[in-house]
């Protein structure tokens, strides 16, 4: 799980528990993992060292999805009323797997290259359309798309009427910041700099 996987989970917490819901993570213990940023209670599946797939986004998980699901339902809250699920590496196999076990299931997607068993399913990238999840999401999944759902935190929200009169009292841009998120292990950073120089 990514740094902005973690950090949108976070704000979407913090959104949830300010209405008064209970708040649980689960994750695995991988090498980087962010588990200390985490203020709620953290439920930690195994680390398996062993562990090794072709494929990039089940070597970010550190198991099948089978496995992955098997130690969820293990770690899993007795009446849960919503699983929040922000992973590449899961689709339906892992969904249908743990569907006993929560009322709702909520998925927080940014490819739309899989197919889903949820009930909400949130793209917050910009241009999303509901196309894009045609025939992989259920007839009644509840589509939240775009950046109109963009899970900020309050830190950026707030700076926005101060950004807005900024910029109208600004002539020339003479800053910009460029970010990659919470790595750049492809350096495009370096790539970006190049071509704006």
């Amino acid at each position: 799980m990514g740094t902005g996987h973690v950090m949108r989970c976070l704000t979407l917490a913090n959104e949830l528990k300010q209405q008064n819901h209970e708040i649980v993570f689960i994750c695995r213990e991988l090498t980087g993992n962010l588990i200390l940023l985490i203020k709620y209670p953290v439920l930690v599946l195994p680390k398996n060292d062993n562990f090794q797939s072709d494929g990039l986004y089940l070597n970010w998980l550190g198991a099948t999805q089978e496995q992955d699901a098997e130690q969820t339902i293990k770690a899993i809250p007795k009446n849960t009323d919503l699983l929040i699920v922000d992973s590449y590496a899961l689709d339906e196999i892992w969904h249908k797997q743990l569907r006993p076990y929560t009322k709702k299931i909520m998925v927080i997607d940014d490819l739309a290259d899989r197919q889903f068993d949820c009930d909400v399913l949130l793209n917050q990238n910009l241009g999303t359309q509901i196309e894009d999840y045609k025939d992989k999401v259920p007839n009644d999944c509840e589509l939240l798309l775009s950046c109109d759902y963009a899970l900020l935190r309050p830190e950026f929200s707030n700076l926005r009427e101060k950004a807005l009169i900024k910029r109208k009292n600004t002539k020339e841009i003479k800053n910009i910041l460029i970010s990659m998120g919470g790595s750049d292990i492809t350096n495009k950073t370096y790539d970006i700099l190049q071509d704006i120089s």
